[in-house]
């Protein structure tokens, strides 16, 4: 019940009053490029909304690996899982968040604390057959805040619109490149994810 509790509360807070109603940002995997090429769209990747149909997972998968991502308010979640017959590395230090202006940002994960997020980041390692649960999120949106009640502060990647404003993010892309040592060749792998602002309607009850 306290769980359920607070999942609704996360949610309402999350939520924002546009032209006094509400709603959220969602972001959907549309494309993914590999070395330059598109190797999938939104035809072909998976979608797979189970346990949670307002925020499903998208799954991109090739012959090496399969990355499972979920938009988060602040950071991008994913499961990365090897399928080559070898370990492969992920590149930290050169993965980077790209925002809806084309602004590179470099990025940190689970693990590293604010306070060491711009410093450099060792690459993980996968052996064949296992997988990665980690997440990714740009270093220039956690700010220290001072004051009485001052501490680490992380800014939702997507900013949500004030009462009677326009969502600035709707419709727009961002990316997330991801470098992986496959085979002792660095593939660079760039995920697309386009942006919507879902609006809540506000059914009136009938008298």
């Amino acid at each position: 019940m306290k769980k359920s509790l607070f999942i609704a509360f996360v949610l309402a807070m999350a939520a924002t009053t546009v032209f006094g109603q509400k709603g959220l940002y969602k972001a959907s995997l549309t494309k993914v490029e590999t070395q330059g090429k598109i190797t999938a769209d939104s035809t072909s990747i998976k979608i797979d909304s189970i346990g949670n149909v307002f925020n499903p997972h998208y799954l991109f998968t090739d012959k090496n690996i399969e990355v499972n991502w979920q938009y988060s308010l602040n950071d991008f979640d994913f499961e990365l899982k090897n399928f080559s017959n070898q370990t492969i590395r992920l590149l930290w230090d050169e993965a980077a968040y790209i925002d809806k202006d084309g602004n590179t940002h470099k990025v940190f994960h689970k693990g590293v604390k604010f306070m060491d997020r711009e410093n450099a980041q060792p690459a993980t390692g996968i052996i064949k057959g296992a997988k990665l649960s980690d997440l990714i999120a740009p270093t220039d949106y956690v700010y220290y805040s001072e004051g009485s009640y001052g501490g680490w502060r992380q800014l939702n990647l997507f900013e949500s619109p004030k009462k009677h404003t326009l969502p600035a993010f709707d419709g727009s892309q961002v990316r997330i490149l991801l470098p992986i040592v496959i085979s002792g060749v660095t593939t660079e792998y760039i995920f697309t994810f386009t942006v919507k602002w879902a609006e809540e309607i506000n059914k009136k009850k009938k008298s």
